[in-house]
């Protein structure tokens, strides 16, 4: 578990951070959320399903069928693939709420990337200001959690209209059919029959672009099963279980998206 610390004069005041140079810190990540912005690139590589919290639902895809094993990060740290989920590119860096709900930018003091080095990123200015990469990294992950609302509004539009169900997904292990449980798709066959104030609702929302997206990246799995099976030698954990959404996320990308 990460811990997290808000970003504040007076605890980093003279400290600086290091940038991310392998992403050895993902690689017990399954699965990790997404956000609208960033589904047309995802799904080019990566199956994209729902998780669903409490009664609402939120786009997360799949890079493992298995809990501790991420498929696209090798031994040394490095991922192997062209596209990294948003989640993972900001580390050390995300937001977080306060007891007062409110969002503030913290940093993963137990990443190894906390460093007094001259040579290394300022978290302030002499002056006692946001640095300016500091002040990237917030303005950013402003703007990916503002995309995370509108996320959110088109999930529930194609809740709203019963257009979620559960994926069937499973996975050979040794000699048994194990299912990956948690996780749901689009009803490709209602969604097809939309018309009227339904349809118009769920593209006024983004929902027609989260679902299409969705139902595009499933053809991913079998790609996700190739690399299953040439890492098929490596240690993997006994137990499969179920998809859940996490609590909080591990940070959002200060690279432009879009």
């Amino acid at each position: 578990m990460p811990s997290l610390y808000p970003v504040s004069r007076s605890r980093h005041g003279s400290q600086r951070w290091k940038r991310h140079t392998d992403y050895q810190f993902a690689a017990s990540h399954h699965f990790t959320s997404l956000v609208m912005a960033e589904m047309s690139k995802a799904l080019l590589e990566l199956p994209i399903g729902f998780a669903k919290n409490n009664e609402s639902f939120l786009p997360i895809c799949l890079m493992g069928f298995q809990a501790g094993q991420n498929l696209f990060i090798n031994a040394e740290g490095q991922w192997q693939g062209n596209y990294i989920p948003a989640s993972f590119r900001s580390h050390p860096f995300q937001l977080a709420k306060n007891e007062s709900g409110e969002l503030m930018l913290c940093f993963d003091e137990d990443s190894g990337l906390l460093s007094s080095h001259a040579e290394d990123e300022q978290f302030f200015s002499e002056e006692g200001k946001p640095s300016t990469a500091i002040q990237e990294i917030l303005d950013f992950l402003n703007k990916i959690e503002g995309n995370r609302s509108a996320t959110q509004r088109a999930c529930d539009a194609l809740a709203k209209y019963q257009l979620m169900e559960p994926w069937p997904l499973s996975v050979q292990k040794d000699d048994k059919t194990v299912p990956v449980e948690g996780l749901y798709r689009v009803k490709e066959n209602l969604l097809n029959k939309l018309d009227g104030d339904a349809l118009r609702e769920i593209q006024h929302e983004g929902g027609m672009m989260v679902a299409y997206c969705q139902l595009l990246s499933m053809q991913q799995i079998n790609r996700l099963a190739e690399r299953a099976k040439a890492a098929s030698a490596m240690p993997t954990p006994v137990e499969q279980p179920s998809i859940k959404l996490p609590s909080d996320d591990s940070g959002i990308s200060f690279d432009d998206l879009l």
